[in-house]
């Protein structure tokens, strides 16, 4: 309805396709299909490979940085500091919460 992102959209449907969560990757290794769903559903169609590449090689990064922490802490120390983490970002969003007044 709308080119490129945040349009004037009342409504879901108006954003485009819905995909239900799937995996794109299934034992290391990509799956072509769901990526084919994904990049078919997007333009322009050159970049949105290049954009996915990056997506998908920064959560390679991200999972083995994360295989580097619970190497060097525990992966129960590392679960306590996940767990504080996000306690702490909850309470940090209700405190910004309480500041909004009430109201449509």
């Amino acid at each position: 309805m709308y080119p490129g992102s945040m349009g004037p959209c009342r409504e879901i449907y108006q954003e485009g396709l819905r995909i239900s969560p799937v995996k794109i990757m299934r034992g290391g290794k990509l799956v072509a299909d769901v990526l084919a769903l994904l990049l078919n559903n997007v333009r322009p169609l050159k970049s949105a490979r290049g954009i996915w590449a990056r997506r998908l090689a920064a959560c390679e990064t991200g999972a083995q940085r994360l295989r580097e922490i619970c190497s060097r802490y525990g992966t129960a120390r590392a679960k306590r500091a996940a767990a504080d983490l996000l306690a702490y970002s909850e309470e940090l969003m209700r405190a910004f919460l309480r500041t909004i007044p009430p109201g449509r």
